[in-house]
């Protein structure tokens, strides 16, 4: 708020921010008994990911986690808090943290060629070949850098423009 230079009360200030249009993506971070979930794509540059994808029109960012998910692997999910947001302009990504809560394994073959659980120790072997973002999660869950609070940072990987994110966990520092 701002004081009226005429009346001295406050007034509202309405920022002209230029319209957009963005599609939203919902992914979720499984870890269970020390291990991360990753999904490796059948498509494309065929990187390891998050499970999740794109949110269909009238669905609700956890709705469309929890189907990604059951999609692409099989397993039913309860998401808990989100955990980070990417901007990629015309792509925002949000990332929820989850636990599975039933469901069998498998990996939907249109869209998954692999899954596999990785331990610290195994993401190492997904450098280079996985998504950044997904990438520095997963360690940071793994070591249990996850925090409530999601702070400014930036990522690349290979072939991608670096973009803003939103974490829960220790990314590499924003400018």
């Amino acid at each position: 708020m701002v004081p009226s230079p005429t009346s001295g009360r406050p007034e509202s200030v309405v920022a002209e921010i230029p319209a957009r249009s963005a599609v939203l993506a919902a992914f979720v971070l499984l870890i269970e008994d020390g291990r991360v979930l990753l999904v490796k794509q059948s498509y494309g540059q065929r990187l390891w990911a998050l499970p999740g994808g794109i949110v269909n029109p009238g669905e609700s960012l956890e709705e469309a986690a929890v189907r990604e998910v059951r999609e692409e692997t099989g397993l039913d999910v309860r998401v808990h808090g989100m955990i980070a947001v990417a901007d990629r302009g015309s792509l925002l990504l949000t990332v929820f943290a989850g636990a599975a809560q039933g469901g069998q394994l498998r990996p939907e073959p249109e869209e998954v060629e692999e899954l596999r659980w990785f331990s610290l120790d195994d993401l190492a072997a997904v450098d280079g070949c996985s998504f950044a973002l997904a990438r520095e999660l997963a360690a940071a869950g793994l070591a249990g850098g996850l925090e409530n609070v999601l702070v400014p940072g930036y990522v690349a990987g290979p072939g991608q423009p670096r973009h803003r994110v939103f974490s829960a966990g220790p990314l590499p520092a924003g400018e």
